[in-house]
């Protein structure tokens, strides 16, 4: 099948690499020309955006990945609500679309379970965005969004981002975490493909505790000072909620990482 990646960042070249290794025909894209040479070392095609529009990308694919990140706050309507709706205007010939969204759109759910039917309370602009993007694609498409949460794995293990992070940390602690491997990004975005998967999928791993909790076990086991928090600031993560994968599993995906490991 001829994959298309638009966004060739953590996730996106994680799956790239993942189904070059299954013989795929594998396109990327990316915003840096410094990068062009290595990403045609592990890929059929480098894509740099440097043209005005997506559209003759698009059109060479059969199925798309859209995994795309802002450079800046401000960059969050060019960089997901802009794409969506080039892919929606060029895409109706793509056996499938998928895109990697954010749980971040529940927004404070007050630490509730949530899933696919839960109403969002973005707190956010940003939040809105991916929500809107959400909607883009899921109108004229066969589409498959996955709510991820906070992605962890090969570089970036949360127990040495702790060692290296300024303290006090924002908020109270009390929020849940809710957690999904690189590996399970990959599989799931596979399954998808595979499955045919059509609608909203919520992904995360079956390991909600008080972030408090978390990071003091992690303070322990890097043998760091324990974690100080400051609740005047903002929390960094989004809301507090635990997030049900019931959905997905529902359809037979299996998760390497349950709980958090490395």
């Amino acid at each position: 099948m001829k994959i298309g990646i638009i966004g060739c960042g953590y996730v996106g070249q994680a799956a790239a690499l993942h189904w070059k290794k299954q013989e795929h025909i594998v396109s990327v894209t990316t915003r840096r020309p410094e990068r062009v040479a290595f990403l045609q070392s592990l890929v059929d095609r480098v894509h740099l955006l440097t043209m005005p529009s997506l559209k003759e990308f698009i059109s060479e694919q059969e199925a798309l990945l859209i995994s795309v990140a802002p450079d800046t706050q401000d960059d969050y309507v060019s960089t997901y609500l802009q794409t969506a709706s080039e892919v929606a205007q060029h895409g109706a010939h793509l056996q499938i679309v998928l895109y990697t969204s954010s749980t971040s759109v529940y927004g404070d759910q007050q630490g509730v379970w949530v899933d696919e039917n839960t109403p969002l309370q973005p707190s956010q602009t940003k939040d809105t965005i991916l929500y809107q993007t959400e909607q883009v694609l899921s109108q004229n498409l066969h589409a498959c969004i996955l709510r991820l949460g906070e992605i962890y794995g090969p570089g970036r293990d949360i127990g040495k981002r702790l060692r290296r992070a300024q303290q006090p940390f924002a908020g109270t602690g009390e929020a849940y975490t809710n957690l999904i491997h690189l590996t399970d990004v990959v599989n799931a975005l596979d399954f998808a493909l595979n499955y045919q998967l059509k609608g909203i999928f919520n992904l995360c791993n079956d390991f909600h505790i008080p972030r408090r909790e978390f990071y003091e076990r992690l303070c322990q086991q890097e043998l760091i000072p324990p974690v100080q928090w400051d609740p005047s600031k903002m929390n960094a993560h989004a809301g507090n909620k635990r997030v049900s994968n019931q959905k997905i599993k529902a359809q037979g995906f299996v998760f390497s990482h349950p709980v958090y490991d490395r």
